[in-house]
């Protein structure tokens, strides 16, 4: 196991001046650099949260989206 300790540095930042800790099993330090694991963790939380407000917050909508024209209607100059 290897543990990754880290202070986000920038104030625009959830977390900002707190002491994190990335535990991984990836122990290849010169495969897998601190940063590079750091990036990617945040980046992946950065999806998961999105994909959270899409399935939960926007789901909730009064209606679902639809087309306005029917499926079997032609557009004029169509074949």
């Amino acid at each position: 196991m290897r543990i990754i300790e880290y202070t986000i540095n920038d104030p625009a930042l959830p977390g900002y001046g707190e002491k994190h800790r990335l535990i991984t099993t990836l122990l290849d330090h010169e495969a897998c650099p601190d940063l590079e694991l750091v990036c990617a963790y945040h980046e992946r939380w950065e999806i998961e949260l999105v994909i959270d407000e899409v399935d939960t917050h926007q789901r909730l909508a009064a209606r679902t989206l639809r087309s306005l024209k029917s499926c079997g209607m032609r557009f004029p100059n169509s074949k």
